[in-house]
């Protein structure tokens, strides 16, 4: 008898990069992937699309945080970004060395004067479920979504 082949639910995806822009399309190519991955064959195109356009957002916002301010003024270290699908949502997380930061204290942008800046934090808290950090080392950044076809 075979052992089963392991599954995305089983078996998360676990990427290691150094934490530079020129990597950073390497991580969100494939947080895409397993978002497909997490939904399966049968989900609607809306749904996967949804989950896709919040997760790698999130994910690319994050990355973005880590690679231009965490590191900033230091030598880049490495990113690891571990995905997974359990029980109806999609868990992401992002572990690094970077300068840590005080998460909770990052308010709300004034959306009406349309900043250039600083909507990072805002953006993860509003197209994820689920946003935790815990300041490192390592910093470890888990951002969770909902992914049932219900929600």
């Amino acid at each position: 008898m075979n052992p089963p082949v392991p599954t995305f639910a089983s078996l998360p995806i676990v990427l290691e990069v150094p934490a530079t822009l020129e990597h950073r399309s390497v991580v969100l190519r494939t947080v895409a992937a397993a978002c497909k991955l997490a939904l399966g064959k049968a989900a609607s195109k809306q749904l996967l699309e949804d989950l896709r356009i919040a997760a790698v957002t999130a994910i690319g916002e994050a990355f973005n945080n880590i690679a231009i301010h965490g590191y900033e003024g230091r030598t880049p270290g490495r990113m690891s970004v571990t995905i997974f699908a359990e029980g109806g949502v999609l868990h992401m997380e992002l572990r690094d060395d970077s300068r840590p930061f005080d998460f909770l204290s990052v308010k709300d942008p004034e959306l009406e004067t349309l900043p250039e800046s600083g909507l990072g934090v805002y953006l993860m808290r509003a197209l994820m479920d689920k946003v935790e950090y815990q300041p490192g080392p390592p910093n470890v950044l888990k951002l969770c979504k909902c992914i049932d076809e219900g929600s």
